[in-house]
């Protein structure tokens, strides 16, 4: 049956998501007629659509599907959606979006960036450094980067750099020439289980890699021999590429590269000293590119973000607003981190929406310590996400809120959604940093968070 890479029409079900919107743009740039369908209208499903996509946006509907398309599903989608059903019974080829990613890298030089936290940046990274060094590589980057235009584009080169999702073994569709692991953690612990099967799970993907693994000496010690050559990173003295001198300049990460390749004075745009590890993954996957590092490092210096990841919403009457799309402990300690060195003497008031009843029970503790941190935590109930009843994990973000204010007394617990402006609203100062964090839909407050702000520094004082 056709293949992906072969295809003229590609039909597209939840194109709206990260990674499908991006998979789409790259598809639209390969002359592929593109359609699809989507319960709702998003900034991915308008970008495909404004390109000449043709796109349904509300119920699934089995009339939605071109007979000459060839159908690509993402994980999301269940197995009996009418329009996955009718293409079957038509004979239509049906492929998820991990099977499809894996067909057009297998056409292609693959890189395939991978990890529990900080893939998404770190690809983007890794194109930013291709072009700056002159090169058009294609690309899948699973979140929105505004400074490329596009999250998915088809270049002139035969370098094609994916990120790697490690969720339900997505990434054992891919076998790249050149893979990077930012880090492994626990996580997806309603498909994998246990920390293991995690760990099991990138150990099959590396095996997959037919030429280079770049990651950090952690990461290699945890999964064990390997069959391809590996190039390790880190601010180790071991690593084969490190950062040195670190320090922190107006708020932003500034090192210096030694080991295989030197670089002096790294000054990046995006902060955090997780925004360290990153850019080194992405410098030691350029390396292994064969790309100088010193025609990459601007476009590494200059990369400005993605969207959702410490990504600015204004600054109302000096208050600053923010969005991060952290879900898990470990990236909101990184956003404290961050946030805490950028906007230094600053309260921070954080919105969190859990991510998944099953994932707020399996990191509960880990939570609870996280968000404390921030000087005034306000938390929304759990976005359910791909569970069907998540009542069966017996925990609420109320639960949490009390957890959190054993800590931290000023934390409290918003209750739906659209309390959470009311909730900002009142506790927000003169001078404070707002953040909206979570995966689910907390981000549908951007547009009215600044509106909200600045009404409430309009109210009199009581």
């Amino acid at each position: 049956m056709t293949s992906v890479a072969d295809a003229r029409a590609v039909h597209l079900v939840g194109a709206g998501g990260f990674g499908m919107a991006a998979f789409g743009a790259l598809l639209q740039d390969r002359g592929v007629a593109v359609s699809g369908s989507d319960l709702r209208a998003s900034p991915g499903t308008a970008r495909l659509t404004s390109r000449g996509a043709t796109l349904v946006l509300g119920a699934h509907r089995a009339e939605s599907v071109p007979r000459a398309a060839v159908v690509v599903a993402s994980a999301a989608i269940p197995a009996d959606n009418p329009e996955l059903r009718v293409a079957r019974e038509r004979g239509q080829r049906v492929v998820t979006y991990p099977q499809a990613l894996g067909e057009i890298m297998a056409s292609q030089d693959g890189v395939a960036i991978a990890g529990t936290h900080g893939k998404t940046t770190t690809t983007a990274l890794v194109v930013a450094g291709l072009r700056a060094a002159g090169q058009d590589p294609s690309f899948v980057v699973g979140g929105d980067v505004p400074q490329f235009g596009a999250a998915g584009h088809h270049g002139n080169d035969r370098t094609f750099v994916a990120e790697a999702c490690e969720y339900a073994e997505s990434f054992l569709h891919l076998a790249p020439r050149i893979a990077a692991i930012t880090n492994v953690e626990a996580d997806h612990l309603d498909h994998y289980g246990s920390f293991e099967r995690v760990v099991d799970a990138f150990r099959a993907f590396v095996a997959r890699v037919r030429g280079v693994l770049v990651t950090s000496r952690e990461v290699v010690e945890r999964l064990g021999p390997v069959a391809c050559a590996t190039r390790t990173v880190g601010v180790d003295d071991g690593a084969d590429l490190r950062a040195v001198r670190l320090e922190t300049r107006d708020g932003l990460p500034r090192f210096d590269v030694e080991g295989i390749a030197a670089l002096r004075g790294v000054t990046l745009s995006i902060p955090g000293r997780h925004s360290i590890d990153n850019a080194l993954v992405a410098f030691g996957v350029l390396h292994a590119l064969g790309v100088e590092l010193e025609a990459a490092r601007s476009g590494v210096e200059r990369f400005a973000g993605v969207a959702r990841r410490l990504e600015p919403l204004g600054e109302v009457g000096g208050v600053v607003l923010l969005t991060d799309y952290a879900h898990h402990p470990t990236a909101l300690d990184a956003v404290a981190d961050a946030v805490f060195a950028r906007y230094a003497g600053r309260r921070v008031v954080a919105a969190f929406q859990p991510h998944q009843a099953s994932r707020t029970r399996d990191f509960f503790a880990g939570f609870a310590r996280a968000l404390a941190r921030f000087h005034v935590p306000i938390l929304t109930d759990i976005y359910g996400a791909r569970e069907r009843d998540a009542t069966t994990a017996g925990v609420s973000a109320s639960e949490l809120a009390d957890a959190v204010r054993r800590t931290n007394p000023d934390a409290r617990y918003a209750g739906a959604l659209p309390a959470v402006l009311p909730a900002i609203q009142a506790v927000v100062r003169p001078g404070d940093v707002v953040l909206l964090l979570g995966a689910g839909d907390i981000d549908d407050l951007r547009d009215e968070l600044p509106g909200a702000v600045s009404r409430a520094r309009r109210r009199p004082a009581p």
